[in-house]
């Protein structure tokens, strides 16, 4: 008899929906620490070119100050780059920490950025984790600090973007304030985003029912879910999306969904392996993500089986159990298993790593799952959506 989760796919998968999933590109981005920093930036930037050669659908870059592995402070300026040597892929910050900024000059970044994009660009937000950036800029994480700081950041700059005067609010966190327009000097606020009335925002989540996603569903916000979290985890955060989509008044889409997830296709099982255990991912999540997933909360996130002792939570494990890598077929296969189990979702996005000084393996992942993986994939979920059910 089918699952429920099985119901929501086969609806989320009928014929009109012939392209779900889609294919997009998460750029943590993911470095070996040692590595030149513009090495590192050229590469990101030069894997979103590609990733449009190869037609994915968007890309997404996160933002991190204080962290040798995730080294891109300034997501807007890669994006920028990128942007200029791009025509039709849609890019994204993924994630901007609002809160660290203040919103009348990031009200102006952001939308001098979306007229750079020719309207491709999405504004994905969220309030910050590493403690170290918390420390760096004053922040207490602690009483939902963090939260509320992003929640009156995107009040106030959705407030600017929507403004046809002045504007005087004093905030908890910050002061907006937008003086009358001096028409006679040309002194006015006036740059407001491309897209109207501002990009799509996008909000991400990476604990279970996420209070994060479920605000963002009230405020009819995409949701990203991040990023080796286990299925029942982000099955969690849909359910608390939609619950706060249907308390906002919003009916939620599963193929808004974007979920980013670890993948890697090779030719054989064998040489995909051999190719992921040369990355950096083993050493990231050994030196860097299992430490940080130890502080916020512990190993139960990552494990398929709260059985699983914390000591045997290694990157071996990852590779068995949570990882998706292998020949397209089995990728595929463990990918399907995914989607069944979280109920369906709208974008895949692929999690990219620094395979220095292979870059060239990273690519061919990229196409391998662009054209060999995800049109299987597609195929399978439409064949299991026009099925008849039995009961």
């Amino acid at each position: 008899m089918p699952t429920e989760s099985q119901h929501t796919s086969f609806e989320l998968n009928a014929a009109d929906r012939s392209d779900i999933p889609t294919l997009g590109l998460f750029v943590v981005p993911l470095h070996f620490p040692e590595r030149e920093l513009v090495a590192c930036w050229e590469e990101d930037r030069d894997t979103i070119v590609h990733a449009e050669a190869l037609d994915f659908a968007e890309g997404w870059v996160g933002e991190h100050y204080c962290n040798r592995w995730e080294n891109q402070a300034s997501p807007e300026l890669l994006l920028s780059q990128a942007f200029a040597l791009t025509k039709r892929i849609r890019l994204g910050t993924g994630i901007k920490v609002i809160g660290y900024h203040h919103p009348a000059e990031l009200a102006h970044k952001i939308a001098a950025l979306d007229h750079l994009s020719h309207g491709r660009f999405m504004f994905g937000i969220g309030p910050g984790g590493a403690p170290t950036d918390f420390e760096m800029m004053g922040i207490s994480p602690r009483d939902h600090d963090a939260s509320e700081r992003m929640r009156e950041s995107i009040d106030m700059m959705r407030e600017m973007w929507s403004s046809q005067g002045a504007i005087d609010r004093e905030g908890k966190f910050w002061r907006l304030k937008i003086p009358l327009a001096n028409r006679k000097f040309g002194w006015e606020y006036h740059i407001k985003p491309k897209q109207a009335p501002h990009p799509p925002i996008a909000v991400a989540g990476t604990s279970p029912n996420s209070r994060t996603l479920r605000w963002g569903g009230e405020q009819g916000f995409l949701p990203l879910s991040f990023f080796d979290i286990n299925a029942s985890i982000v099955r969690s955060q849909w359910e608390a999306y939609a619950e706060g989509a249907e308390k906002g008044g919003r009916k939620p889409d599963r193929k808004d969904w974007r979920i980013a997830r670890v993948v890697y296709a090779a030719e054989t099982d064998d040489i995909a392996r051999a190719h992921l255990r040369e990355s950096s991912m083993p050493r990231a999540f050994n030196e860097h993500f299992k430490r940080v997933i130890q502080i916020f909360g512990g190993l139960f996130s990552l494990k398929h089986d709260e059985s699983v002792a914390d000591e045997d939570v290694t990157a071996d494990y990852m590779l068995d159990n949570v990882w998706m890598v292998g020949s397209p077929d089995t990728v595929c296969e463990r990918l399907e298993r995914f989607y069944e189990d979280v109920g369906g979702f709208g974008t895949l996005l692929m999690v990219h790593f620094d395979t220095h000084p292979h870059p060239e393996r990273f690519r061919n992942s990229m196409r391998l799952m662009q054209e060999e993986v995800m049109p299987k994939l597609r195929q399978t979920l439409r064949k299991r959506a026009t099925a008849p059910i039995l009961v």
